[in-house]
């Protein structure tokens, strides 16, 4: 091969042109943001769904929670109160029984006040 035909072969990519790609990059924010300040953009979209998401989820881990530590708090409540007031077995269940009946009425306060939210 001669050195005009190796010159014919090697083909390099040409170099961006740096102005216009600054243009395309500041359009395509400028698109962007007009989108998500308008609250139809995909990213907004896919935020409020992702904190109504995250919201549900603790409500959801907060009902179980609950529903361990009413009883728990109310049957060693329960026992203070036998301490002081010599009742055995009662003072224990009859907090554990309050404790029950208070995490149930949190529930449904709790999933009542995310009703209203909705």
């Amino acid at each position: 091969m001669t050195d005009g035909e190796n010159d014919e072969l090697e083909v390099y990519p040409q170099a961006p042109d740096l102005e216009r790609v600054r243009k395309l990059r500041s359009r395509m924010k400028a698109e962007k943001a007009e989108m998500n300040a308008d609250g139809t953009g995909p990213d907004s979209r896919l935020n409020q769904k992702l904190g109504k998401t995250a919201k549900d989820i603790g409500t959801y881990t907060l009902i179980p929670s609950l529903m361990v530590a009413g009883p728990v708090v109310g049957y060693f409540l329960g026992r203070l109160v036998e301490k002081f007031a010599d009742i055995t077995p009662w003072g224990a269940v009859v907090g554990m029984l309050l404790g029950v009946v208070a995490a149930f009425r949190e529930v449904f306060l709790l999933l009542k006040r995310k009703s209203e939210n909705e």
